[in-house]
């Protein structure tokens, strides 16, 4: 007689729980051997980045100041101590290896087409509706 769900011990029956089978040593309940799903996607939405028009005056206000390089100023709590900083996708990273590999990765290249393209406004917005929008002259 199989002893799988039954266990005699001190001459008292135990009852095992039905997740487990001692006999193969894993889970027999499909629901705990699931894949997690939407895990990926969970982290993309609750790490969101800056959008393009804040990156934008980003760069445009980093030109105004002499240079990039002279306003990085240590801080302890970001990666890297911020030091490792991509302008253009607005991330910090934790060495030069790590900043070097994601400036040559298709990541980097995308956001840098999307920053070539002209920036949207609210007067073009107006235009294509056809609302015709006050000048000041």
């Amino acid at each position: 007689m199989a002893t799988s769900s039954l266990h005699l011990k001190q001459g008292k029956r135990e009852q095992l729980l039905p997740c487990t089978d001692r006999l193969l040593g894993r889970t027999t309940e499909g629901v705990y051997n699931m894949p997690k799903k939407h895990t990926t996607s969970n982290k993309t939405r609750k790490r969101k980045g800056k959008d393009i028009d804040q990156i934008i005056e980003g760069i445009r206000s980093a030109k105004q100041r002499c240079s990039i390089t002279q306003s990085i100023d240590f801080n302890l709590e970001l990666p890297g101590d911020g030091q490792f900083y991509c302008i253009e996708c607005a991330r910090y990273f934790i060495d030069e290896k790590s900043l070097n590999s994601h400036r040559s990765s298709k990541v980097h290249r995308r956001q840098l087409k999307r920053l070539r393209e002209p920036v949207y406004t609210q007067h073009e917005a107006e235009k294509s509706v056809g609302l015709k929008t006050v000048t000041s002259a």
